[in-house]
Parts: structure tokens; C-alpha cells; sequence
């Protein structure tokens, strides 16, 4: 499962993840690294809330506890994007997509965050749904191959062939592509704490 979006804090499908992970699905979850202030105000509540500083539970609580729970799966990668920033250093890439893929088989985009609002009855969002291998693994395999920054992935992202050399040691699409990627990002949690050189563009 190949998750970008602007938010992902929607506890019933948070759990739903949850157990996909424990039945052995790789899931990797594209966020914004540096999310906008009411999402970190609401974490800051949740927080107190755990602490005893604040009584009643807020809003979103059980979002951050199922996300905390899905923190726990092996199988659970969650990361943010960064770009060079032409100073040698890198900067946060502000993610506002609404897109999942699951099993290269079934995509959709379009307006709807992971968060209770898009799915609430009085406010419209608009998201479409493919069917198809032929046009989801093309799909993933470009993200994929822009995520983690090869030309040669991106050059030859719809074929999902093997190529030589680094990230491009197996097809990108579906599960392989996924863990692929999944490991660069967690390789660069090291590396972006050091201010070293990123591989690709996710951590």
C-alpha cells in the first residue's frame, strides 16, 4: 500500500492499516514533515491529555493513538519528502497529495485528506478510482521512481523491469518497490540527523 497524502488521521482507517501491516503488507505513507499548525496543536492536546493536563480527551486523540499503534508495525514506514535546496543542505517538500495505491492493482486521487472532515456528509470531496494493473503499477512505478530520485528509474519507470545498480536492483512496482523505498527512507532518518547526503528525496 503506497499512501500520499496531506493528513492521515482517521482512526477506523488507521486500524484497518494496522491490520494489514500484522498480515504482512508492506505500507509506506508520504506526510508532510513539517505539518501545518492546528495538526501539531492537536498533538500537543493529545499529549497533555496522556499527561493528566488536560481532562477531557480532545478531537483527534484516538487518531494519534492509532497512529502511535501503527508506529509499532515493522511493516509500517512513515516518512516525509525533502529536496536539495541549493545550498547543500535540504528543505521540507510540503506534501499535499491525496493518493493510494494498493497492490499496484486499485488507485485513487483527488480532494479527500485521511482525516474525519473528508468523510464527513456535509463537506464534498471529489476523488476518482482506477481499476487496472496496467495503469496502477505504471503509476506507482513513476512515484516510485521520482521518490527516490534515479533517472534511470524515471526514465523507465512504466516498464517495471529489472535495472543494475543501487535502488534500481529490482522492478519498482508493488511490494519490492515498496520495501525498496521504505528502507532508503529510514537510511535517511540517519542520514538527515547527521546533515548528510540523502539518497533520493524521502526520509
Amino acid at each position: 500500500i503506497f499512501i500520499e497524502n496531506q493528513h492521515f488521521f482517521y482512526a477506523p482507517l488507521l486500524r484497518c492499516i494496522r491490520g494489514a501491516c500484522f498480515r504482512g503488507v508492506q505500507v509506506l505513507c508520504l506526510l508532510p514533515g513539517q505539518p501545518l499548525g492546528p495538526v501539531r496543536h492537536a498533538k500537543t492536546q493529545s499529549e497533555a491529555h496522556i499527561a493528566g493536563e488536560l481532562v477531557e480527551a480532545p478531537r483527534y486523540h484516538e487518531d494519534w493513538l492509532a497512529l502511535a499503534e501503527l508506529g509499532e508495525c515493522e511493516e509500517f514506514t512513515l516518512a516525509f519528502v525533502a529536496a536539495n535546496d541549493g545550498q547543500g543542505g535540504y528543505r521540507h517538500v510540503y506534501v499535499h497529495s491525496k493518493v493510494c495505491v494498493v497492490d499496484a492493482e486499485w488507485m485513487t486521487s483527488g480532494s479527500a485528506n485521511i482525516v474525519d472532515l473528508s468523510f464527513d456528509k456535509d463537506h464534498t470531496e471529489l476523488n476518482v478510482q482506477v481499476f487496472g494493473r496496467t495503469v496502477c503499477s505504471q503509476f506507482l512505478s513513476a512515484l516510485l521512481a521520482k521518490h527516490s530520485g534515479s533517472d534511470q528509474l524515471e526514465n523507465r519507470a512504466g516498464s517495471c523491469t529489472e535495472i543494475e545498480g543501487g535502488i534500481t536492483d529490482v522492478g519498482v512496482c508493488g511490494e519490492q518497490g515498496l520495501r525498496l523505498l521504505s528502507s532508503v527512507a529510514r537510511k535517511n532518518a540517519d542520514r538527515w540527523a547527521a546533515g548528510a547526503k540523502l539518497e533520493g528525496h524521502v526520509v
